[in-house]
């Protein structure tokens, strides 16, 4: 598993050396790479300045985080862009500047 052969600080080439990720979400200086089709399961390392600072594992009814160092706060802002993503892209239509909410 990925997130078993990665450390906090792993650099993103070490991470997409040992598989690439399928999807990619950047949000300012942080980046979340998926390594399973969007769905009820996932395997996710989060890096900041192309460093790793958390990896996580999950289905609908279980999770394991393997290390996170990411500021609530900055948690908070990551889900909220996410969330506004996520719901653009069901809503196509709607016009709206997500370049105003991404981090600096």
């Amino acid at each position: 598993m990925i997130a078993e052969k990665i450390h906090p600080r792993s650099s993103i080439d070490a991470v997409t050396y040992i598989e690439p990720p399928v999807w990619t979400d950047t949000y300012g200086p942080y980046s979340v790479y998926g390594f399973d089709e969007r769905g009820y399961s996932w395997r996710t390392i989060v890096t900041h300045n192309d460093l790793a600072i958390s990896a996580t594992v999950g289905s609908c009814t279980w999770d394991w985080m393997f290390f996170e160092n990411i500021p609530v706060s900055d948690l908070t802002r990551i889900s909220h862009v996410r969330f506004l993503r996520q719901y653009l892209t069901k809503h196509p239509k709607l016009e709206y500047k997500l370049s105003l909410l991404i981090l600096d």
